[in-house]
């Protein structure tokens, strides 16, 4: 199959090229500027630029679309919605009809959790309302509204994966926080920590990725890991791998006092809430199952690799 792929270059996006190309697929990778050595045909262009590539998808069968625009939690940029709109909506929307108008029988989005908004006790599912808390989750929702709206006109074969947090060695974010800490034998405070959440391992990503094409899959699909983790079994998990035998938990304010502090209190309500999502509808429609189990993705991700800094 000739696939378009976007967001290659990223942390995900890496590991989504390398499986399809690995299974056969001849992938064409959408990237700012060149880059040497790599085994895939490249398409120059940026989503700024969206339109300009009408050309370079001629011929395309399929288009998984990754990029998104999602800056680090407690930026200014994480905060300019209008910015998060047009790269993850609109421009979202434009490629899909490009690609519908080039040939392409299939559009996989990656979509994310948080258009669900603050967890709760029971698991999402896919017919839950969007509860959106932030811009970026706002963006996604956006784009999903669009590209429904393009379904119902006619457009065939789009799928939709909700993503949670996706990991792998060299995670970054609240994930990544809490094993760099548990190495050094701290564990994030309790009201931050406890919460159990959906996480995502790249390689199932890439496998599940896989699967939707290889299946024909359309609709609307929750994807995960099996099982749940939090902040502080990861933050445990690293403790262990240390020798780290006597964390110490890291003092907090309570949840409720966190939730109000200035221009950060919407991030940590949303970091100590559930995340969990139920998958059944995947599984179901395309009899896939993780690869990668979440105790050996885990210690794959956070035992030993280094990871870089900053809540997303």
């Amino acid at each position: 199959m000739r696939i378009l792929l976007t967001g290659a270059t990223g942390f995900a996006g890496r590991t989504v090229a390398g499986v399809l190309h690995d299974r056969g697929h001849e992938v064409t990778i959408l990237v700012r500027d060149p880059v040497a050595g790599l085994p895939f045909r490249q398409l120059v262009g940026t989503m700024e630029s969206v339109s300009s590539l009408r050309s370079g998808l001629s011929g395309t069968q399929a288009v998984v679309h990754l990029a998104a625009l999602n800056p680090p939690r407690f930026s200014a940029a994480a905060r300019d919605g209008a910015a998060m709109t047009a790269i993850n909506a609109t421009a979202t929307a434009t490629l899909a009809r490009m690609a519908a108008d080039a040939g392409a029988g299939r559009f996989v989005f990656a979509s994310s959790v948080r258009v669900y908004g603050a967890g709760s006790d029971r698991a999402f599912v896919e017919t839950d309302p969007f509860r959106p808390g932030d811009p970026y989750a706002r963006s996604k929702a956006e784009a999903e509204d669009a590209l429904h709206g393009l379904r119902e006109e006619g457009m065939a074969g789009l799928a939709i994966l909700r993503l949670p947090v996706i990991h792998g060695p060299g995670r970054g974010g609240w994930l990544g926080l809490a094993a760099r800490l548990g190495r050094r034998g701290w564990l994030l405070p309790r009201d931050l920590a406890n919460a159990p959440r959906s996480v995502l391992n790249r390689d199932n990503l890439a496998d599940a990725i896989a699967a939707c094409l290889y299946g024909g899959a359309t609709g609307t699909f929750n994807i995960a890991d099996e099982g749940t983790t939090s902040l502080g079994a990861i933050g445990r998990l690293a403790c262990q791998w240390a020798g780290r035998r006597r964390p110490v938990t890291l003092p907090g304010l309570p949840g409720w006092m966190m939730d109000r502090l200035p221009l950060v209190g919407e991030t940590l309500h949303h970091a100590r809430r559930p995340c969990v999502v139920d998958t059944r509808a995947f599984a179901a429609t395309t009899g896939w199952r993780p690869p990668v189990t979440l105790d050996d993705g885990l210690h794959a991700s956070f035992c030993g690799q280094a990871t870089v800094a900053g809540p997303r």
